[in-house]
Formats: C-alpha cells, structure tokens, sequence
C-alpha cells in the first residue's frame, strides 16, 4: 500500500509539476517542491496514525516529482550538448548512492520514525540552492523575457569565464524566432503534446517508453525479495548491480549517440527475462544472475531516458512533456507489484513473459524516435514539425570562447 501511495504521489506530482513549470519556471518549482519533501518527511515522522502517514508520503512523492521534473528540464535547458549526458545521468548516480546507503542506515535505525526524521535532513543541504539556482534562459526567452534571459547568460558566460563577441545580436536572432510561434497559446497543457503530427507519435512512443522502463525497473527490484535471506543484503546487491550502469550510460551516450545502447539495453533485458523461464527452479543461481542483468541493463536504460526525454520536447512545453513522460514512469511503478501476483493466479511464467513482451516494444518505440545526439534543442513545436531547421553540432560542443552559434529560424 506505501509502494501505491507513493507512485500516485509522484503521478499528481509530475502532472501538477509539469504546468507549473511551463508557466511560473524551473527555478520556483524546484525550490518550492524541495520545500514541501522537507515539511512532508518531518509530518511524516511525528504523525499519530497510518492514514495521516499516507498523506504525508502523498505529498513527499509530489515533492520528489517536482524536483524531478524540473530538475531535468533546467539541466537540459542550460547545459551544451558536450556535458548534458554526463549532467542528466548524474541524477541516475545519485538515486544508486543513495539506494546503496539506504539499507545500512535501515539496518542502523529499526524505529520508522527516526528513520523517516534522519532521511528528511538528506534533503536539507539543498537548500543552499536558493541563493545561487538560476532560471533557464530557454524558458526566460519562450516566455518573452528577453532582458533577464540576456542577464541570465551574461553570469554564465563571467562565472565561464568566456567572451563573446555576437551576444547582442544572437539575442535578437532569438527574439525573432520566439516570435514566429505566435499561435502558440500562452500557457500549454498535455493536450498540446497531440497537436500536431511529428509532436504526437514522439509523445507516444516517448510515453510508452518511460512507462515500460520504470515498470521494469520497479518489477525487477521487488523481485529480488524472493531471493532469500536478509532482505537488507537483497537491497544491497539488487542497488550495487546498478552501480556498472551508473558508470555506463554516460559513456555510450557521450560516444555512441543516444538510440543504438538505449535499444540495446531493452533488448538485453527482454532477453534475460525470457531465459529465467527456461532455467530449473533449482539453479537458483543461473536465475539470479539473470535477473541482475536485466536490472543492470534497465538501469541503464533509465539513466538515458531523463536525457532523451529533455531533449525530445521543445523549450515552450518541455516541462508538460517530461512531467507526462514521467507520469507515465509512475504508472508503471505503481502497477509491478501487481503484475507480479500474477505468477500465483495464471503460471509462473507470465510475468516473465509480459516483461519480455514490453521490453522488445520498447525497443522498437525508441528506434523510431529521433536522434538528439549533438543536436540543438528545439524551442518550438515549429522546430519538432521541421528538425532539419535545426542545427546538428560538431563533437567539441555548439559554444566556442569566442562567438556563439548563429541561432536557428524557423
């Protein structure tokens, strides 16, 4: 029941997240949901029963939903393509640490409400993130700010220590290009994600992709508690197995584009989740080694897809894009413990078989999609509907010490 709360927590999270994002800004919403984790996680410590605890771990989830959401839009937004792989995989390193760190400090703390008090001071060092946690210039720009967007980049460029010489004009090529979207509404809802026809099918597959990633991901974690013995020595291996992923995804995203190892990785674990079906029940073994490398290789996958899915949606409706995405993530979170009883109701094998199925769909979902390897960001539904508009960058990266890229028009 915790598990379920927390998932429709993250689900109300994303979807709330994702609007606000859109129309108030990154930098407000990352900061006010880090807020509302902290408050949560306190309440959740000294409540006087279960139920209020549930609303508690609600409202934390959306906290965690929040950051999440627009964490990874203000990343892609303000990192060149040269270091946004190694930036938006970070958030996958940091989920492992701590997932590595959580079932010693469980092991520590047996009271539950200790517990939840220490994991909330986790939290409190991001707060110095108020003083120094800029908005995105991208957004600033879509939403017609064009002198704080233009202040914004002039304290990147002093902090970088870079000179460039076409500021001023590139800021009004910028200008020009926001203006040609016109007809785009001022605030965009899901709905706008559908409105045209290269935007939908990469909703759709987008969607589809974060929904069978985390669906897998989530499956193949609970999994691991029928493998027997401590279930915190379970934690420990089922969290240590992502740790070649961790150290993985940065690299074939960096070297070999975005698509190739994402196909690969829901390649390889459909696979091993076919091949447990095959193996006696008494290679107990051969079984869990299977079922660590399809960990391992879901892991990976999820390290890529915070990237691909920045990258995939325009500057105007990025944050509804990733926050639907991510709502769909929670869905399939929220459903694998379920698809798990199956074994009990229909044949061992099902569950197997139905992670087998969605990974191979997957795969192919992500083939269709489109490259977004050293590849401006568009900024516009006019730019998705027209991606040879866009500008394709050299490996070193699109900013060079001393003139900027001339902007793209549509």
């Amino acid at each position: 029941m915790n598990q379920t709360v927390f998932m429709l927590g993250m689900l109300f999270g994303v979807f709330i997240s994702g609007h606000l994002g859109d129309k108030f800004g990154r930098r407000p919403v990352l900061l006010g949901s880090l807020c509302l984790i902290i408050v949560s996680n306190y309440a959740g410590a000294a409540v006087p029963n279960l139920s209020f605890f549930y609303i508690a771990r609600f409202c934390s989830a959306m906290g965690v939903a929040g950051i999440q959401n627009a964490g990874v839009c203000l990343l892609m937004e303000t990192i060149s393509p040269e270091y946004r792989a190694w930036v938006s995989v970070s958030f996958s390193c940091g989920w492992i640490i701590g997932l590595i760190i959580l079932p010693g400090l469980a092991w520590l703390i047996r009271d539950w409400q200790y517990f939840e008090a220490v994991t909330a001071c986790s939290w409190l060092p991001m707060l110095i993130a108020w003083w120094f946690l800029p908005e995105s210039p991208r957004w600033l720009l879509t939403r017609k700010r064009y002198t704080d967007a233009e202040n914004t980049i002039r304290k990147f460029l002093n902090v970088n220590k870079l000179s460039v010489s076409n500021l001023d004009h590139t800021m009004k090529t910028l200008e020009t290009k926001i203006e040609l979207e016109k007809k785009t509404k001022s605030t965009l809802t899901s709905l706008d994600l559908f409105r045209t026809p290269r935007l939908r099918r990469i909703t759709t597959e987008i969607m589809f992709v974060f929904f069978v990633s985390s669906f897998l991901y989530y499956a193949l974690t609970f999994d691991s508690a029928r493998l027997g013995g401590s279930m915190y020595i379970n934690l420990f291996i089922s969290a240590a197995v992502e740790i070649p992923a961790c150290v993985a995804a940065p690299l074939l995203i960096k070297f070999v584009k975005r698509k190739p190892p994402f196909v690969i990785c829901f390649v390889v674990t459909s696979i091993a989740c076919v091949l447990v079906i095959a193996v006696p029940e008494d290679m107990v073994a051969t079984k869990i080694s299977l079922s660590m490398i399809g960990k391992m290789f879901i892991s990976t996958a999820g390290g890529i897809k915070f990237l691909y899915g920045g990258e995939v949606f325009p500057t105007v409706i990025r944050t509804v894009g990733v926050g639907t995405s991510i709502m769909c993530s929670r869905i399939g979170g929220a459903i694998a413990p379920f698809v798990r009883e199956l074994s009990k109701s229909t044949h061992v094998a099902v569950p197997s078989v139905i992670y087998g199925v969605l990974s191979i769909i997957a795969a192919i979902m992500v083939f269709l999609l489109p490259e977004t390897f050293n590849r401006q960001l568009p900024d516009t539904i006019l730019e998705i509907e027209n991606p040879e508009k866009l500008t394709i960058y050299e490996t070193k990266g699109p900013v060079e010490e001393t003139e900027l890229p001339e902007p793209v028009t549509a």
